[in-house]
C-alpha cells in the first residue's frame, strides 16, 4: 500500500515527477492532469504509488497546495 501519490507527466519518452505527494490517487492525477495543460512539452500525464510522505493537497478549485495551509 502506498503511503502517498505523485503526479507525473510524460515528456520525451520519460515520466517526470516533481516533490509534490498527494494522499489520494485522484489528487495527485488532477494536480498531473493540470501540469499537461500548463506545459507545452508534456503528452500525457498520470499518477503512481510513492512511499514519500504526504505533503500537498489538492482540490478543483483551490490547486494545489502545501499540506500547511489547509487550515
Amino acid at each position: 500500500m502506498p503511503i502517498s501519490w505523485k503526479p507525473e507527466v510524460l515528456v520525451d519518452g520519460a515520466w517526470i515527477i516533481n516533490s509534490l505527494r498527494f494522499a489520494t490517487k485522484e489528487e495527485a492525477e488532477r494536480s498531473a492532469r493540470r501540469l499537461l495543460m500548463s506545459w507545452f512539452a508534456p503528452v500525457d500525464s498520470r499518477a503512481s504509488e510513492s512511499s514519500d510522505p504526504v505533503n500537498y493537497f489538492n482540490t478543483p478549485d483551490q490547486g494545489d497546495k502545501p499540506i500547511d495551509q489547509k487550515g
